[in-house]
């Protein structure tokens, strides 16, 4: 899990994560690099971040967040009150 972070670069590395879930919630100006394949992503109330994310075998949930941009590959894509 990433949460409560303000101006970094955060990145899993290939067999930091290994299929499980993950969490992403209240960032702002980062980064983040999830180089690892996930079973299921949620990202909450970001702003200003840039995901880069690999493969997602499920869903992305990406919820409440402004001015973010995603790179991902996964197969579904939810989204709600983005700006």
């Amino acid at each position: 899990m990433f949460k409560n972070v303000k101006g970094q670069t955060l990145i899993k590395k290939s067999g930091d994560i290994v299929g499980s879930q993950f969490k992403i919630s209240d960032l702002e100006d980062c980064e983040v690099y999830l180089l690892d394949h996930i079973a299921e992503l949620s990202i909450d109330r970001c702003k200003n971040c840039k995901f880069f994310i690999g493969p997602i075998k499920a869903s992305v949930f990406m919820r409440t967040s402004t001015d973010c941009s995603i790179t991902v590959y996964c197969g579904q894509f939810r989204c709600r009150d983005l700006k």
